[in-house]
């Protein structure tokens, strides 16, 4: 992991424009995403037609009880790791309005984005309405640059 990282909150949920901006700084930003299937739950068709479009773009899979931002006791789920490109954030930007969106039945959970190194810079809980940012230096001047509006709490 990264030395000296900044560590927000979004104080709101990235709707529509917003949202756009955000897949997009992430793909440009992190080479991997990832995406929570719990196989014990029933998906929605349009999870199911998701999962299809995403499938190109699938470089593991494993089987897991954590994943940033998580941590489950009894459970397990399927932590799907995708390679961001620009149609990999098209296909985002295609499937959900918000980051939120990212829920069971419709689609998969709790999208987020990784370094290299497989350390978080942006982790998404969706389920409860939570998003995380941790950002070097760098990474700092690049998303104020790009994203000047987002509401972030230092925490």
């Amino acid at each position: 992991m990264p030395e000296h990282l900044h560590s927000f909150t979004l104080l709101r949920e990235p709707r529509g424009a917003s949202y756009r901006r955000l897949i997009d700084w992430a793909v440009q930003t992190c080479p991997e995403a990832l995406l929570v299937l719990h196989e014990d739950m029933i998906l929605s068709t349009s999870a199911h037609q998701v999962m299809s479009r995403l499938k190109p773009h699938l470089l593991r899979s494993n089987i897991s009880s954590a994943w940033p931002g998580t941590v489950m006791m009894e459970r397990s789920a399927r932590v799907n790791y995708y390679r961001t490109s620009d149609m990999l954030g098209a296909l985002f930007k295609d499937c959900a309005i918000g980051l939120y969106d990212w829920q069971h039945p419709e689609l998969l959970e709790d999208l987020c984005f990784l370094r290299h190194d497989g350390s978080a810079v942006l982790t998404s809980i969706a389920h409860e309405h939570e998003a995380m940012l941790d950002l070097t230096a760098d990474e700092m001047a690049s998303f104020s640059d790009s994203l000047p509006d987002f509401a972030l709490e230092s925490r």
